[in-house]
């Protein structure tokens, strides 16, 4: 059992690359009347890095192989030891190219227009003031209506033109942002468990009402020791833990935002 030295578009959908890859690099497209609309995903460039041997955790197939813990996860949820590698490989790469070999952003006119919006929205009553300043111009706004009436037009006509590129986040060359181990291993587990939660077999040995399973969580400790992301031993001992250091990744009391976009699935 080994992995195929070059991948192509098959590997890409069977090993469900594609999925997640749609769910967090999505590529949007315009038709001939300006609306947007998913048109593919970025997840396609693993192809050239895969072939390329580009992924610094292509080399370890023999030790994730040989890894009884792993390889008896994978066993108990129906998982093909090779198509899950090449995801493995997909979600490991993403995330280093997210938190380490990132481009910095700054927030752009979407967000801004999103927490004007929002601002406006739970004023709930309480009296308001609008200011534009221009140089040493100043104009005030303190009629609530008028306020109102403001944020009801941006709300109507946002959701129409938001895809629009200038909408954006602003790309800030040669900078980038160094993100914590934690906040790796939560995209981390959040892409697997959206492959998890595609897959009707993984799903189907969930508790009812479970939004993941014991197993589901054993693998992903292991994996995240596995692939270097967090060096906690307790990861090792998933069951003897109660699952709670993976729980403080998974959940963490304040999610991680990720203020970049990377240089490969951008």
């Amino acid at each position: 059992m080994k992995p195929a030295e070059k991948v192509g578009i098959d590997e890409l959908n069977e090993s469900g690359i594609v999925h997640v890859g749609l769910e967090f690099c999505p590529t949007i497209g315009f038709d001939e009347m300006g609306e947007p609309f998913l048109s593919g995903t970025s997840a396609f460039h693993f192809i050239d890095r895969y072939n390329n041997r580009k992924i610094a955790l292509q080399d370890k197939f023999g030790s994730y192989l040989e890894n009884e813990d792993i390889q008896s996860c994978l066993h108990s949820l129906e998982l093909d030891p090779v198509m899950f590698w090449y995801l493995l490989l997909f979600v490991y790469d993403y995330c280093v190219d997210t938190c380490i070999d990132n481009i910095k952003t700054e927030e752009g006119t979407s967000k801004q227009i999103q927490k004007f919006i929002q601002t406006i929205e739970e004023r709930k009553e309480q009296p308001a003031e609008l200011t534009l300043k221009i140089g040493k111009s100043k104009f005030i706004i303190t009629d609530s209506q008028t306020i109102d009436v403001i944020g009801f037009l941006c709300n109507e006509a946002y959701p129409k033109v938001k895809d629009a590129f200038i909408f954006g986040d602003r790309i800030i060359l040669e900078e980038s942002v160094e993100y914590s181990d934690t906040a790796m291993a939560y995209l981390f587990c959040k892409m697997l468990r959206c492959y998890f939660d595609s897959s009707n077999h993984v799903k189907g040995k969930r508790a009812e009402g479970a939004n993941i399973s014991n197993k589901e969580k054993e693998l992903l400790s292991y994996l995240l020791y596995f692939a270097g992301i967090s060096r906690n031993k307790n990861l090792l001992t998933p069951i003897l833990n109660e699952y709670n250091t993976l729980k403080g990744l998974m959940n963490p009391k304040k999610k991680p935002e990720f203020k970049s976009i990377g240089n490969w699935y951008a």
